[in-house]
């Protein structure tokens, strides 16, 4: 039999998909890209200051070869890291970060397979930091980092969103607003309530201490790894709180629609790139910015310390 099949051509196809990738950009809600992208660049910005204090350490003859304004720039931000309000910034701009996963994730309906990746790609970042403690000689392990937290969250939140729709029953949004604040509050007392000092050495537990009772406290939030650390109290309570608020503001009542839409413009469309494609430059970021240091600095003369 002679095939009947139809070819379409490649400038059909293109066009076509021009269109679908025009109606996708359409329907994304701009505000929630821009604002997940612009605290993305506080943590990143976090990341480099961070970098910069590493230099030392990473390099044994920085301080033989570093002029006196790198050295100065090392030296701020030191001091601007070790400031008593960092803390309280670092809190505000990771949470927010979260709050905003969770508006995320009430937009999605694939949210359990999303929640896997992103724990296993913490895994991922968790076997390349034990690297580093073997080799490196320092405690910077990540036992249950940000994307630990945020890819359990969305993976348990994923499961209930298959039991709504398998028994057909909703959930209000203020259950996930007053859980949320119920588990936040109870992270803030393991923090200030059980200890006076959330960074007390007596709660930071290294590598050769880990074990599975140590490991659980610091997934609770009852003790803390030296390396990025996100415990589930009261991280897990920000994005329920952010899956609330999207299902009130972004839920069946008003649909999935930006509440400005004539806001947007080109002037945005950066920030916005950068707020869908978080996950990619998270894992990223910090990978290169390592490369760009060795490539630069190794010809200078600089020797790893290590």
């Amino acid at each position: 039999m002679k095939n009947t099949a139809i070819t379409i051509p490649a400038k059909v196809r293109l066009e076509r998909g021009n269109r679908i990738r025009a109606s996708l950009k359409r329907n994304r809600i701009w505000e929630v890209d821009f604002l997940r992208g612009l605290f993305f660049l506080t943590v990143f910005i976090y990341h480099l200051a961070w970098d910069f204090t590493m230099l030392p350490f990473v390099f044994y003859n920085f301080y033989d070869l570093a002029s006196p304004g790198f050295v100065n720039l090392v030296t701020i931000c030191e001091e601007i890291l070790g400031r008593d309000g960092m803390e309280w910034a670092v809190r505000f701009f990771s949470g927010t970060f979260l709050f905003i996963t969770g508006v995320c994730c009430s937009l999605s309906h694939d949210n359990f397979l999303r929640g896997l990746k992103l724990f296993a790609w913490g895994e991922v970042l968790t076997l390349v930091t034990v690297g580093i403690v073997l080799f490196g000689q320092t405690n910077e392990l990540i036992v249950f980092g940000i994307l630990y937290c945020i890819g359990f969250c969305v993976a348990i939140y994923g499961l209930f969103q298959k039991l709504e729709r398998k028994l057909n029953f909703k959930t209000s949004p203020w259950v996930y607003i007053i859980l949320g604040l119920i588990i936040w509050a109870v992270g803030y007392y393991f923090i200030y309530g059980l200890r006076a000092d959330s960074y007390d050495a007596g709660n930071m537990v290294s590598f050769d201490e880990m074990s599975v009772g140590n490991i659980l406290q610091i997934i609770v939030g009852t003790k803390y790894s030296y390396g990025d650390s996100f415990p589930l109290f009261p991280n897990a309570g920000k994005i329920l709180v952010g899956i609330g608020v999207g299902l009130l503001v972004y839920g069946p009542k008003r649909g999935k629609r930006s509440l400005c839409p004539r806001a947007d413009g080109w002037w945005f469309a950066p920030i916005e790139f950068i707020g869908r494609h978080s996950l990619l430059l998270y894992l990223g970021e910090q990978v290169l910015a390592w490369v760009a240091f060795v490539a630069v600095m190794l010809p200078l003369g600089y020797t790893l310390g290590f």
